[in-house]
């Protein structure tokens, strides 16, 4: 049987690979508080012409009362729930010549 060295995921080692964001535990930067806390743009990807951008929007368990919502008229989101409770994944496609 092999032997593997297993090491926490860290920018600094993953960077041979590519980039990664910390998408469960995000941290810096962010707009909001808790309950609801946006970390937008943590990773870009050029898709032709629009740029995919990843964001995370941290809800945490409120009342089931909607009184925040917001429209984009420039780009289109997705939405992937990571666990299922407090954290997803924006993913929107924005135009180039559209800055945030």
């Amino acid at each position: 049987m092999r032997n593997e060295k297993v090491c926490e995921l860290s920018l600094e080692r993953f960077q041979p690979f590519g980039s990664f964001a910390p998408m469960i535990n995000p941290d810096g930067a962010k707009l909001g508080a808790p309950p609801i806390e946006f970390y937008r743009d943590m990773l870009s990807l050029k898709v032709g012409t629009p740029t995919a951008s990843f964001s995370v929007c941290r809800v945490e368990k409120r009342p089931m009362v909607v009184d925040v919502t917001e429209f984009h008229s420039w780009c289109g989101e997705g939405i992937l729930p990571l666990d299922g409770i407090s954290s997803s994944t924006l993913v929107r496609l924005r135009p180039k010549e559209k800055s945030l």
